[in-house]
């Protein structure tokens, strides 16, 4: 016996086929935000790491040439969640070399950097002794 109206619509397997396109294009979707929204968070994390780095060593050549805190050797220090720990060595008697590290979590920044009991005025021409990291 011959139908004489056509059947309309789709089949089961043409609805399950596509159903299973779509959940795989909706994992698709979803690990690639889950990767963005973990390298946000890093890349977040590694900014703030900079930053608190920036402020300390900041704070570290705005002190005095003689501060406690520029004595030769280990100093260390907590900030909140930030954990530092800075390493003086005298160069000469004019100049200290600071190595500075910042630690929170599974990130560490290290940062060198020099203080000189001189500092150059904007032309660059004189020198003029430092007294607490202001120009005289």
């Amino acid at each position: 016996m011959k139908r004489s109206q056509s059947l309309k619509g789709f089949l089961l397997m043409e609805t399950l086929v596509g159903l299973a396109l779509v959940l795989i294009a909706a994992v698709a979707l979803g690990r690639t935000l889950h990767q963005t929204v973990r390298c946000g968070k890093t890349g977040i994390l590694r900014l703030q790491h900079d930053q608190e780095a920036v402020s300390w060593r900041n704070r570290l050549l705005s002190s005095e040439f003689n501060n406690a805190d520029l004595s030769n050797g280990i100093h260390e220090g907590k900030a909140g969640k930030w954990h530092l720990q800075w390493q003086v060595d005298g160069i000469s008697s004019g100049l200290k070399r600071i190595r500075l590290t910042v630690a929170s979590g599974p990130f560490t920044t290290r940062r060198i950097f020099h203080k000189s009991i001189y500092i150059h005025d904007s032309a660059g021409a004189s020198m003029l002794p430092s007294v607490s990291g202001r120009r005289q």
